[in-house]
């Protein structure tokens, strides 16, 4: 759980969906709260998917449907990062060597389908949530538990 919570918070001073939308909504309110509540409404299935994949990664999504979902182009939840292209990001490395069982077959399945991605914080975050029996509808807690202090570190400097 501490290594998924330290690297929320690395992954927090990244410019990702969240954290730009933090910044805009703080430098236009001032109001810690309402920037918080703007970083929370980007994540959903193109960024920071929690809940769709540990759905995924834990056998609620079949795998034919899973495959029927990448025949369609679609993207893994779970699966690819922005900032680190064709290679694993290493925020998540600490984590790597203790759900790469886990992970594996489906990294394995994107690779054959040409997509050279990798598990992603959402994938980590899914795997932590499940070793401690945090059902998915409330996973993205861990998220918000790892970013927070860093949020409120970069509303405080704006």
């Amino acid at each position: 759980m501490e290594m998924l919570l330290a690297a929320h918070a690395k992954a927090a001073m990244r410019d990702s969906a969240s954290t730009v939308a933090l910044k805009i909504a703080f430098k236009g309110s001032g109001d810690f709260g309402k920037a918080v509540c703007a970083a929370l409404s980007t994540f959903g299935l193109a960024h920071g998917p929690v809940e769709a994949a540990q759905r995924l990664i834990f056998g609620v999504y079949p795998m034919d449907e899973f495959h029927a979902i990448l025949r369609r182009g679609k993207k893994a939840p779970g699966w690819g990062c922005s900032f680190v292209k064709g290679k694993p990001d290493p925020l998540w490395a600490d984590l790597a060597p203790y759900f790469d069982d886990r992970l594996s077959s489906i990294t394995t399945a994107l690779h054959a389908q040409g997509k050279m991605v990798y598990p992603n914080a959402a994938a980590y975050t899914a795997c932590v949530a499940n070793e401690n029996l945090i059902p998915p509808e409330t996973a993205l807690g861990l998220v918000i538990k790892g970013r927070i202090r860093t949020w409120m570190d970069i509303c405080e400097s704006l």
